[in-house]
């Protein structure tokens, strides 16, 4: 996902001289006056990231932890979630990924909302649009299980659901192609144009959602202030004087009882039709309307109760 460079109000820190405002970049300098907005051009996009950390033995100690900060930084998160496999495990009989040879995927969040879905993870390895190699989590426990390859059934990594990021540690090359799962997303030189690698996963977005249980008694709610709950062809003219405003309380209410015998008006029965449900606050200001699918009559020896859920 990506967009061109705009202009964003940014923070830009402080220098320690007090009236210069270091850039972002740490290398320019800017001088502003009190109350000025500070621009920066922005590049507004996101990517998966793949990261190949080769074994601790083709690195030189005094560079061993700065080469693997990122699976340091994911240690304590792998290590949380041991209780769903071994494989989690930042150091165990099956290995240790903080010297071992791995790839790191990170996925950032925009790509999938709240979380990645549970058991949707499918990672492929593809050699002339033919499938070599395919991962997925059938558990749905974040092993990464070989489906189709070489070495079908084994783990060969694990995927953290909710943090956006794939740990691959499987060592076996699939075929004669030269790659393998820690070195997923590379290729010998003389095939490089030939494989292909895929990610697929869907995503999950939580959405709060309030709920309201709204009852409408017996006896209750069944006046409408609708015109046409009005007999129509009466005088709805209100009095007004210099003695004062007066509405007409005389007025008839339309009756719109039922009955089984054509022609035959009975005995009028106070109802309405229930259309809309007004939301209000505290200081009863409306906030929300709900609308029925279809009028509900609310006849006084009726009561209801309406469910409405809003997202928040």
């Amino acid at each position: 996902m990506s967009a061109d460079n705009t202009k964003r109000y940014v923070y830009i820190p402080k220098s320690s001289s007090g009236d210069v405002l270091k850039s972002s970049d740490n290398i320019e300098y800017i001088i502003s006056e009190y109350g000025e907005p500070l621009t920066k051009e922005v590049p507004l996009s996101s990517s998966i990231s793949i990261y190949n950390l080769p074994d601790a033995s083709e690195i030189a100690p005094e560079n061993l932890i700065s080469s693997r900060l990122k699976i340091h930084a994911l240690k304590n998160t792998l290590d949380r979630h041991c209780f769903l496999s071994e494989h989690y495990k930042t150091t165990s009989v099956l290995g240790d990924k903080l010297s071992q040879k791995l790839t790191i995927i990170s996925i950032p969040s925009i790509f999938y909302g709240s979380s990645i879905e549970k058991g949707s993870i499918k990672l492929s390895i593809n050699y002339n649009g033919l499938n070599m190699a395919t991962l997925q989590d059938h558990k749905s426990n974040g092993e990464l299980i070989e489906v189709v390859g070489t070495n079908t059934g084994s783990v060969a990594g694990v995927v953290l659901y909710d943090h956006g990021f794939m740990i691959l540690t499987g060592s076996w090359d699939e075929e004669a192609y030269g790659s393998a799962w820690n070195s997923f997303g590379t290729s010998s030189s003389e095939i490089s144009e030939n494989i292909s690698f895929d990610i697929d996963f869907n995503g999950t977005n939580e959405i709060n959602t309030l709920t309201m249980l709204l009852h409408a008694e017996k006896g209750e709610i069944n006046y409408s202030n609708n015109p046409t709950y009005i007999k129509y062809g009466q005088n709805k003219t209100p009095s007004c004087s210099n003695k004062g405003y007066k509405e007409n309380d005389k007025l008839e209410i339309k009756n719109v009882t039922k009955y089984k015998y054509d022609n035959f008006i009975g005995e009028y029965e106070k109802e309405v039709f229930i259309t809309k449900i007004g939301i209000y606050d505290e200081s009863k200001k409306l906030i929300a309307v709900a609308k029925l699918a279809k009028p509900v009559r609310k006849t006084i020896n009726r009561d209801f109760t309406f469910k409405i859920k809003i997202d928040i």
